[in-house]
């Protein structure tokens, strides 16, 4: 068995009519889910499929949420279902008259409430639409990320009646299933048609179908060919049943009877299985549709029989002419029953004819079968996600922040608490809601408790409790077997492993560099004190550099307070050379970098070699430190005239001499980038450094990408990062304590107090704004 496809898409919602309804539309709208189900197997795949009747239809269990045509509200709802469903691309098949409203216009209510990417594929495209099915058509197409066609004559009219981008415009078959070519023979005595000759036309009957013309024609044909069966196969539309009844079928039948070809037409009155059709398909010798309307942009029966390999003749509807081209099939006149008795003969007369027609047609099929058209389809699901943001009409109202004290949003504690329980902070949170499943880790409880420090420093009063909490957890976490942390602990709290990650221990470090450097708390820094002695000298056993830099800077705070620790002063001195060493191997034109591919919490180690060079007078790590950090800042500046910050991307990172890759983008790359440009700022006096803290600090308020805030003011928590099409939505530990440190440094750098702060909020003079909100401080 081969393996599956892989994609970055997750869960793809897919919105049209579904199986067991009888219609094109639920028939493509299910064979295109299944199929990318199939190639995909690690993406998921809902559909929500649209009413015509009060009591819905008995869906498969892929079906997730259904609308009702003619309730708008249910549209609203189903916008709503998506939004908080964590779904990366919805899939839209459009066709007017399966969505209420006029023209179908119920569908904008629901893609105007979307924030994810839509692919829209247009499965009727008029080239005469009167005023309202041009508005939906064009707005649906303004709304859509990328719009589908499957006819070059549908790619014309998008750009020339609709005005839509031809950069936007997908052409993508009409997908078909994978049948061998075989001889017709094969299946006919299932039908009990062994040795006739096998006329077909299937699909839901409507008087558009123009099947008596092909009635009225078989006289002649059975003139000279006596052995002609015509069968055809499929139900009365069931919104004909509703209106006319089965008028259009009796008609036919007394067609039949009155041109004495009763017993030559056979009706399989029914809606036949995708397995069915394939052995009906498969038994016939020539396929007709002889279709009355020339505007039909596609054909599902015509796409099916075309891939099976079959001689076809048709009437020269678009899609039809597009499709038979290249003496792939036969075209004949609208309403000429005397023209197409004439093409049948001919291809039943001529049998290399036929045959040579059907290989043409058989192998121009190929690339549409269900697997290929999957593969096109996830291409332009991708492409649509990765492209959103260009296409995004957020209200974008970020002000650069400046060196006043209203400036910074007021600060908010709510989701902190939120997230911290009597143990410690959790680690992830579903949207707001601590998730127990993934349970606690020092690497955030460590980040917790240097935030406790910085609330310590301005004055906040909730700030010693907190960071009780947080040392406690640390205490626990420690082994003092090996003299390193544990890190990752369950909801039950149970340790899954006795010694944690390089990062956690230089975290830790870090934080307890920071009490110890500090706080004035003596119960804290007794505490602190005693972790920090006991797990110092471990961290020289680590080869994370990152680990080096966070025990670098911690290991800094506690010497600002205990210079004359001999032995910190020592290790500090053994991982700055460490890190010196690494940068000056790997230091090349055009690359100033410590390794050989920038990756996660970058900043950290400019800063670290920034501190060193101070503390230790050392002129090499403060140019390694400062030329590092100004590379670094070249290197993650949008290439624009308003220059925002733009973190190295999580998926793939950024390989020298490889492809930067521009998201996933992850708070703690912002507070990193804060963090050292204020320390390069103190260092060296210079004020393009504190505008480069500043400018790093507003991609957390929407001045990113995106153009969309990842601190949540109405929580006081940080979104996860952002997407290349939205932001995380979950507002986890690291994200949120991300945003405090890099918000409280900008406090202390500025002065600002916790009175100032209360002040501020009081008197509501702060003019910042993000996208969608007002934030006041």
């Amino acid at each position: 068995m081969e393996p599956s496809a892989h994609s970055i898409i997750n869960r793809i919602a897919f919105i049209g009519n579904y199986l067991p309804r009888q219609c094109g539309i639920a028939t493509f709208t299910t064979d295109l889910c299944e199929a990318i189900a199939d190639e995909y197997k690690n993406t998921s795949c809902i559909a929500l499929p649209v009413n015509d009747i009060e009591e819905g239809y008995d869906y498969p269990p892929r079906v997730r949420f259904e609308l009702t045509e003619k309730e708008i509200d249910s549209y609203r709802r189903a916008a709503d279902f998506l939004n908080i469903n964590n779904v990366d691309i919805v899939s839209l098949q459009h066709e007017y008259g399966i969505f209420g409203g006029r023209a179908g216009s119920y569908i904008l209510a629901l893609l105007h409430e979307l924030r994810m990417p839509i692919v829209t594929t247009f499965h009727t495209i008029l080239r005469n639409p009167n005023h309202d099915q041009h508005r939906v058509l064009e707005e649906i197409a303004s709304l859509s990320d990328r719009v589908v066609v499957m006819s070059l004559r549908g790619v014309e009219f998008l750009q020339d009646i609709y005005h839509v981008p031809p950069e936007k415009i997908d052409l993508i078959p009409h997908g078909i299933p994978d049948v061998p070519f075989m001889d017709s023979s094969f299946y006919k005595d299932l039908f009990g048609v062994e040795g006739k000759s096998v006329l077909l036309s299937f699909g839901l009957l409507s008087a558009n179908k123009g099947i008596e013309n092909v009635i009225t024609a078989l006289p002649t044909i059975l003139e000279k060919h006596p052995n002609v069966v015509y069968i055809i196969v499929g139900a009365t539309h069931p919104h004909v049943i509703r209106n006319e009844g089965e008028n259009y079928r009796l008609s036919l039948q007394w067609l039949a009877r009155e041109k004495g070809v009763e017993a030559n037409v056979i009706f399989y009155n029914r809606f036949v299985s995708l397995d069915e059709l394939v052995q009906f398909i498969s038994a016939a010798d020539i396929y007709i549709t002889p279709y009355l309307d020339v505007a039909q942009i596609t054909s599902g029966t015509l796409a099916y029989t075309l891939g099976a390999g079959k001689a076809v003749i048709s009437t020269p509807y678009w899609y039809a002419e597009e499709m038979l081209a290249e003496e792939r099939g036969v075209l004949v006149p609208f309403q000429d029953p005397q023209a197409l008795a004439g093409q049948v003969i001919d291809l039943l007369d001529n049998e290399s004819k036929r045959h040579a027609m059907r290989k043409r047609a058989y192998l121009f099929g190929r690339d549409m079968i269900w697997s290929q058209v999957a593969s096109r389809y996830m291409q332009s699901f991708e492409r649509a996600r990765s492209e959103h943001h260009q296409y995004a009409q957020a209200d974008f109202a970020v002000k650069p922040l400046d060196k006043t004290t209203g400036e910074l949003p007021p600060l908010k504690l709510d989701h902190l608490h939120n997230m911290t329980d009597g143990t410690g902070i959790l680690q992830h949170a579903i949207f707001t809601i601590p998730n127990y499943n993934e349970g606690y880790t020092t690497d955030d409880n460590t980040r917790a408790l240097l935030v406790s420090a910085l609330l310590e420093e301005i004055g906040n009063k909730e700030a010693a409790g907190l960071a009780t909490r947080y040392l406690a957890f640390i205490w626990y976490a420690f082994n003092a077997e090996n003299r390193r942390f544990r890190n990752f602990m369950d909801y039950q709290h149970q340790w899954l492993e006795d010694t944690g990650s390089d990062d956690s221990h230089g975290r830790a470090l870090w934080a307890l560099g920071t009490i110890l450097g500090r706080s004035n708390t003596p119960t804290l820094q007794n505490m602190a004190s005693r972790i920090f002695q006991q797990s110092l000298l471990a961290i020289l056993e680590t080869s994370s550099p990152r680990a080096w830099a966070f025990a670098i800077i911690g290991i800094h705070e506690y010497l600002g307070r205990f210079a004359g620790d001999r032995r910190a002063g020592q290790v500090q001195e053994e991982l700055a050379g460490r890190l010196l060493g690494l940068y000056q191997n790997n230091r090349a034109d055009g690359w100033d970098w410590f390794e050989q591919k920038l990756t996660y919490c970058n900043a950290a180690l400019s800063h670290a070699m920034l501190v060193c060079g101070e503390s230790m007078q050392n002129a090499a790590m403060t140019e390694a430190g400062l030329e590092s950090l100004n590379w670094l800042a070249e290197v993650q500046h949008a290439d624009s005239d308003g220059k925002y910050f733009v973190p190295i991307g999580s998926n793939g990172f950024y390989p020298r001499g490889g492809e930067r890759a521009r998201f996933d983008q992850q708070p703690t790359e912002a507070q990193t980038m804060v963090s050292a440009c204020l320390e390069a700022n103190r260092i060296t006096g210079e004020k393009r450094w504190f505008k480069e803290a500043r400018r790093a600090f507003e991609w957390f308020l929407g001045r990113n990408d995106l153009h969309l805030p990842v601190y949540d003011p109405t929580t006081g928590g940080c979104r996860d990062g952002l997407h290349p099409d939205r932001p995380n939505e979950n507002q986890g530990a690291e994200s949120t304590l991300a945003f405090l440190q890099a918000d409280l440094e900008l406090r202390l750098t500025e002065n600002i107090t916790q009175s100032d702060v209360h002040n501020n909020n009081n008197n509501d003079k702060s003019s910042l704004q993000t996208p969608n909100s007002k934030i006041v401080g």
